[in-house]
C-alpha cells in the first residue's frame, strides 16, 4: 500500500458501508420483521429505514470507485 493511498483512505467510510450492507441483508435475507428470529425482527424493528441502506451504499460505493478512478487518471495502464 503507498503512503499516498493510506493517508487519503478513510476508514470510517468502510464501516458505514458495511452497516449498510448488514443492514440490508438483514432487511431481505434475514426475513426482517416476518422472521421466526427473534434477534432478527429486533434488527429489523431497529431498522425502520432499512430502504435507505441501499441507497447509502451505493453512494459511498460511487464515492469510492469514483475516487479510485480519478486517482488514477493519467497514469500509466489508465
Amino acid at each position: 500500500m503507498s503512503a499516498q493511498r493510506s493517508v487519503r483512505h478513510l476508514p470510517a467510510l468502510d464501516g458505514v458501508r458495511g452497516f449498510a450492507a448488514v443492514s440490508i441483508f438483514i432487511c431481505h435475507y434475514g426475513g426482517g420483521k416476518s422472521s421466526s428470529h427473534a434477534f432478527v425482527r429486533l434488527a429489523a424493528e431497529l431498522m425502520q429505514f432499512g430502504w435507505a441502506a441501499v441507497s447509502l451504499f451505493f453512494v459511498l460505493s460511487g464515492f469510492l470507485i469514483s475516487g479510485i478512478l480519478w486517482d488514477s487518471f493519467g497514469k500509466q495502464g489508465w
